[in-house]
């Protein structure tokens, strides 16, 4: 190789920088040279809008809510009562009634009838009773004096109407 030719290689090959090694220790102040620290202004740019000095709308407070009325009953609400007869007219039943009212003596004396539909007839029932072993009672004192009844419990908004 000439020495034109050594002149050109030298001046084109670069010549290579020192390459650090993984193992030589880096100072934190050499790690973060090439961070500069940026003041932020005081206060607002010119013709800027201060954002700390506006004020979050609040929400708007919710009314108290008003207390739930509670509902009320139903006109009718299931109840438990002793059936004593069935017919379809009501004079028929007051009839029965009459009758059955002297056979069971105090044990219907002082029961008031009732009536309630069933299907295409009418129930005739006595009551309402406290509970069902109430009534269960009362079946039995009625079969001893032979009346044959049974129970009868009215749905919720079942009309039971007074026998008049």
């Amino acid at each position: 190789m000439d020495d034109l030719a050594r002149s050109r290689l030298s001046q084109s090959v670069a010549a290579p920088a020192r390459v650090r090694a993984a193992t030589d220790p880096v100072s934190l102040a050499d790690a973060f040279a090439d961070f500069s620290k940026e003041i932020a202004p005081e206060g607002p740019a010119p013709g800027a809008v201060d954002i700390t000095k506006i004020k979050p709308a609040r929400a708007a407070q919710k009314p108290t809510p008003k207390p739930v009325a509670k509902p009320k009953p139903p006109a009718n609400p299931s109840r438990v009562w002793v059936q004593v007869g069935t017919g379809r007219d009501t004079n028929a039943l007051a009839f029965t009634w009459r009758k059955l009212s002297k056979e069971g003596g105090s044990l219907l004396a002082r029961r008031n009838a009732y009536w309630a539909k069933w299907g295409k007839t009418r129930r005739l029932v006595t009551g309402p009773y406290n509970s069902e072993d109430d009534a269960q009672a009362a079946i039995k004192a009625l079969k001893k004096k032979g009346i044959g009844s049974f129970e009868f419990v009215s749905d919720e908004g079942e009309e039971v109407s007074p026998l008049e």
